[in-house]
C-alpha cells in the first residue's frame, strides 16, 4: 500500500469524478480523501492557478477562515469548479444592499430637493471595486462597503467631500488604501480608506476634473478640455505630476469644453472620450480618434480591447468592442441587445462583458473567443448566431423595471450592479457563504 503522502499527491491530480471512484475503492482511501486538508487546498490552488481571475479568491477572508477544515475546503472546491457553469446557466444567489438606508456612526444619506434639482442622477451613480472593498457614490455621499461581510464600513458625507467650496466630480481607489476625488476646481483630494481621514490635495490647474482612474501605483486625471495628467504617490502620501512633456496631446477638434468625459488606462493604452469620440493613446502617443454611432456613456479596457456603451437607438447599436490596434485600420464588433436600450455601465474581462442599461437589465456576453473583422465594423444581434465568436449568455432582470443601472463591477465570482433607486444588487455565482 502506498504511503498517505504519495496518495495525496496522486489524488490532487484527479477531477471530482475520479476522486469519487477512488473514495469507493477502500475505506482507507475514502477517509484519507475526506480528512486531508492538504488535498483540498492543493485542488483549490491548482484550480485558481489555471483560472487567473480566480487567484484573488485565495486572499479573501471567506477562504482564509476555512483553511483548517477539510470538510469546508471540499465544499468550497465543489462550489468553485461550478462558477463558470453557473455563469453560463444564469444560476446565482441574490443579495441586496440598500445604500439609501445605510448608516455608519450616525452618518447617512439625507435627501435634499435642492440637490436633486441640480443633479441629473440619484441613487448609486458610480462604484469602484478593489480587493473585496466596494466604494460607491450614493446620492451626495461616498460609501465604503466591506464585501466580505456585506456591511458598510464608512460613509463620507458631502460636508467632508466638498469642503471648502470644492465639489467632488469623480473618484477612484489607489492601492486599496486611498480614495482620490476629482473636483470642479482642479484639485485632487486624497482620503485614507476606510477611515475617511483627509490627507492632502494637489492640482495641476483650475480646470474641472471630469474623471480619474488608477492602474497600479499610477493615477490619471482628465479635465473637461481633454487634458490628461499622470500622478505618482510617494510613501509620504504626496502626489507628483509625472506626465512627460509632449505626451497625451489632445487633437484640437476634440479639445472643446465638456464635463462628461471618461477615462480608462493600462500600462500601455489610455482612452478618453469626447461625446461620441474615443481618443486612443499608446504609451502617451495619440494614434486614433474613433467616432462611435452615438454619445458614449461608459468604457473599459482589457488587454488590447476597449469595450464601450453608448446611447444607441432603433438604427444604431448600444455597445461595442474596439481592437486597440495602433498599426491597423479600426476593427470593431458592435453589439445590439433585444431592446437596444442605452448602455450606461459595463464590466469587462477576458471572459465576459456585462452591460447595464436604462431598462433595469444586465446583459451577459461571452467574449473570450471574439473574432474581429480584418478592418471596419460588424454588428451582432445578441441572441442570434454569430460568426465572430461572441456568445450571448443571457439577460439578468433583478433590478426594478426601467431603473437606470449606473454602475457595474465584477470579481471572480460576483456581479455587483448599482441603480438609481439606491440599491446595489450582488449576484453570487459561488453560493458558498451563508
Amino acid at each position: 500500500m502506498l504511503p498517505s503522502e504519495i496518495l495525496i499527491i496522486v489524488f490532487s491530480n484527479l477531477d471530482l469524478d475520479s476522486l469519487e471512484n477512488a473514495r469507493n475503492t477502500s475505506k482507507k482511501w475514502n477517509n484519507l480523501i475526506k480528512t486531508s486538508v492538504h488535498l483540498w487546498k492543493s485542488l483549490v490552488n491548482q484550480h485558481c492557478a489555471s483560472n487567473k481571475p480566480r487567484k484573488e479568491i485565495l486572499q479573501m477572508q471567506m477562504y482564509k477562515e476555512i483553511q483548517k477544515s477539510a470538510e469546508k475546503l471540499e465544499q468550497f472546491y465543489r462550489k468553485l469548479v461550478k462558477i463558470e457553469e453557473n455563469f453560463l446557466s444564469n444560476n446565482y444567489r441574490v443579495r441586496t444592499l440598500n445604500c439609501l438606508e445605510a448608516e455608519f456612526e450616525g452618518k447617512k444619506v439625507v435627501k435634499s430637493s435642492e440637490w436633486e434639482q441640480n443633479h441629473n442622477y440619484k441613487g448609486v451613480y458610480d462604484m469602484i471595486l478593489n480587493k473585496n472593498r466596494l466604494v460607491a457614490s450614493v446620492y451626495d455621499t461616498i460609501q465604503v462597503w466591506d464585501m466580505s461581510s456585506y456591511q458598510v464600513a464608512n460613509i463620507l458625507p458631502s460636508k467632508i467631500l466638498d469642503e471648502p467650496h470644492c465639489a467632488t466630480t469623480c473618484f477612484t481607489l489607489l492601492d486599496d488604501k486611498f480614495l482620490i476625488c476629482g473636483t470642479q476646481n482642479g484639485f485632487l483630494k486624497i482620503f485614507e480608506i476606510p477611515s475617511g481621514k483627509f490627507l492632502t490635495q494637489v492640482k495641476r490647474n483650475s480646470n474641472y476634473i471630469s474623471d480619474v482612474n488608477a492602474s497600479g501605483d499610477v493615477l490619471a486625471s482628465l479635465d473637461w478640455y481633454g487634458e490628461i495628467t499622470l500622478w505618482k504617490f510617494s510613501s509620504s502620501n504626496k502626489a507628483e505630476n509625472v506626465t512627460e512633456e509632449g505626451k497625451f496631446q489632445v487633437p484640437l477638434i476634440l479639445a472643446g469644453r465638456e464635463n462628461e468625459r471618461l477615462l480608462d488606462f493600462t500600462s500601455e493604452f489610455l482612452v478618453s472620450t469626447f461625446k461620441c469620440h474615443l481618443t486612443c493613446y499608446r504609451y502617451g502617443e495619440f494614434f486614433r480618434s474613433y467616432p462611435a454611432p452615438s454619445d458614449i456613456f461608459c468604457i473599459g479596457i482589457h488587454g488590447d480591447k476597449l469595450a464601450f456603451g453608448c446611447k444607441g437607438n432603433r438604427d444604431t447599436p448600444a455597445a461595442g468592442i474596439l481592437k486597440l490596434g495602433w498599426d491597423k485600420l479600426p476593427q470593431v464588433v458592435y453589439l445590439r441587445t433585444r431592446d437596444n436600450d442605452p448602455v450606461i455601465s459595463l464590466s469587462f474581462n477576458e471572459k465576459f462583458l456585462i452591460l447595464g442599461d436604462v431598462n433595469g437589465e444586465l446583459h451577459v456576453v461571452d467574449v473570450e473567443k471574439i473574432v474581429f473583422p480584418e478592418s471596419g465594423e460588424v454588428t451582432i444581434e445578441l441572441g442570434k448566431e454569430s460568426e465572430n465568436g461572441v456568445v450571448f449568455v443571457g439577460t439578468i432582470r433583478t433590478h426594478e423595471y426601467r431603473a437606470f443601472i449606473w454602475a457595474c463591477k465584477t470579481d471572480p465570482y460576483r456581479i455587483f450592479s448599482g441603480d438609481e433607486t439606491g440599491k446595489i444588487i450582488v449576484h453570487d455565482y459561488l453560493m458558498f457563504e451563508d
